[in-house]
């Protein structure tokens, strides 16, 4: 299970580890066509991802600074129909051609969406000679065999770090060791907890919403109460009454349902828009942007209208149960 340790950068760090550095580009390159920008990592990092089809580049494409770069599943699917296809193909970046030679599997997300080349490489025909030269590293990334060998892995990695950096007193650490299962950990509590009181913020809503319709039906009720009386004196049913105090009850509910469908539609598509430009080197919020389905809009329009007839029923029972005389002789 991987894990990560980071060290601040104001003390010698460690020696990277002995495979080569690479730069990982967030954003999808594009086939014959010039990309806005390619991101890449500020620190050394080793490859520990499995490959669908091909390779990682080796020690001598690194040093050579070679034109070959690694796609994930996604830019390759994009760019060349699948991974198998993708293998031995060439894509230009920065108007300079770079020939793939492995598709990673697939991690989900953005992990997807990301190409790979070496640091030497990057140096050359992405970002400039002087990126990445002196700087520390401040972030390595260890995986695990097996999730029960976690714990080990951190002690062990705590220990070679405590080694190198010579520190003696636990208190004057200058990294930490985190584990990704203890993150998700802190994760899962944070979505139970949002799991939790969205449905109580939602009920909420609704009460207020519910009793909102209430008192404007009891207004609706009394004002027009000598209205009433006329028409139960020319002959309309309690049911008629009933039946058209509920129908206004109804539509006022509906409609303020299509309003909250339509704002909450409006706000899903300016946050579609907003979240790629928010990092768009990673593209990371994208892949959170909400989606409203056709089920959503169709129970949020009927939990509307249910709420129109509860709220609705009290005062069109009220207006129905009204006597003509006592209707007409009121002021």
């Amino acid at each position: 299970m991987p894990m990560r340790c980071k060290t601040h950068p104001t003390l010698p760090p460690s020696p990277p580890p002995p495979p080569p550095p690479h730069r990982s580009a967030a954003a999808p390159p594009r086939c014959c066509r010039r990309p806005s920008s390619v991101p890449a990592t500020s620190g050394a990092q080793t490859n520990n991802r499995d490959f669908r089809v091909g390779s990682f580049f080796d020690a001598a494409q690194y040093r050579s600074g070679a034109r070959v770069v690694v796609l994930g599943p996604t830019v390759a699917t994009t760019l060349f129909g699948g991974p198998a296809t993708a293998l031995g193909q060439t894509v230009q970046i920065n108007h300079a051609p770079f020939r793939v030679i492995g598709v990673m599997q697939s991690y989900g997300q953005q992990l997807d969406k990301t190409a790979v080349m070496p640091l030497t490489t990057a140096r050359k025909y992405i970002v400039g000679p002087g990126i990445g030269v002196g700087h520390t590293l401040n972030q390595i990334t260890v995986e695990a065999p097996q999730q029960t060998e976690v714990p080990a892995a951190m002690n062990e990695v705590t220990s070679i770090l405590d080694a190198r950096h010579h520190i003696t007193d636990p208190a004057r650490k200058d990294f930490q060791v985190q584990s990704l299962g203890r993150r998700l950990t802190t994760f899962n509590q944070i979505v139970g907890i949002i799991t939790v009181f969205t449905p109580a913020v939602a009920a909420i809503s609704l009460i207020v919403g519910g009793i909102g319709v209430l008192n404007i039906m009891l207004v609706s009720v009394t004002e027009r109460t000598r209205e009433i009386g006329i028409r139960k004196a020319i002959g309309a049913t309690n049911r008629a009454i009933l039946e058209q105090f509920l129908i206004e009850a109804v539509v006022l509910a509906g409609l303020g349902g299509l309003i909250g469908i339509g704002v909450g539609a409006g706000l899903s598509t300016l946050v579609r828009i907003i979240a790629p430009a928010i990092d768009p080197g990673t593209g990371i919020f994208a892949g959170f942007a909400p989606v409203l389905s056709a089920l959503a809009i169709v129970v949020s329009f009927g939990i509307s209208i249910a709420i129109g007839l509860v709220a609705g029923g009290y005062p069109a029972y009220r207006a129905a149960r009204l006597l003509p005389i006592q209707a007409l002789r009121y002021q």
